[in-house]
């Protein structure tokens, strides 16, 4: 009984929810979505083994294939690695914030439609999600691990 209790705590703790993951689900998929709660919910859904809403965030990613399960594994244990959602300090990253050649390449493949966030991984380095409105929605388009040292000023 008490392993049962503790797993359910722990599966709390790590996953950092605050207020449940199907309003998060909702508010992400809202038109007016800000880029840092859409990676976050991507990362609390795969920990939840939410392989439909993963998906759904992860289909206009270039080179992604439908492969849920791999995603829901890999982001999990990112989760898992860092102690919580909470400690892969999702963050959104300004265009101000970001170096002029990056930003520049930036706007050459998505004009002036691109929000960039990033997430931790630990040992300095980070994946960098771009996002970009595709029919009135922000949606991942692309993402690199990188050492996040390497992108902003």
């Amino acid at each position: 009984m008490r392993k049962v209790i503790l797993i359910l705590v722990m599966s709390s703790l790590l996953a950092g929810c605050n207020g449940g993951l199907s309003s998060l689900t909702d508010q992400v998929f809202a038109k007016n979505a800000q880029p840092a709660a859409i990676i976050n919910t991507l990362y609390e859904s795969a920990f939840e083994n939410d392989e439909e809403t993963v998906d759904r965030l992860l289909m206009h990613v270039d080179g992604y294939e439908g492969e849920s399960y791999e995603a829901v594994e890999e982001l999990s244990a990112h989760v898992m690695e860092l102690g919580g959602v909470n400690n892969l300090n999702i963050t959104e990253i300004k265009r101000n914030q970001i170096q002029s050649e990056v930003a520049e390449d930036l706007e050459y493949d998505y004009g002036d439609n691109w929000r960039v966030v990033s997430s931790e991984l630990g040992g300095g380095y980070s994946f960098v999600w771009i996002l970009q409105k595709v029919d009135s929605e922000l949606v991942i388009v692309y993402l690199e691990e990188v050492y996040l040292e390497d992108i902003i000023q």
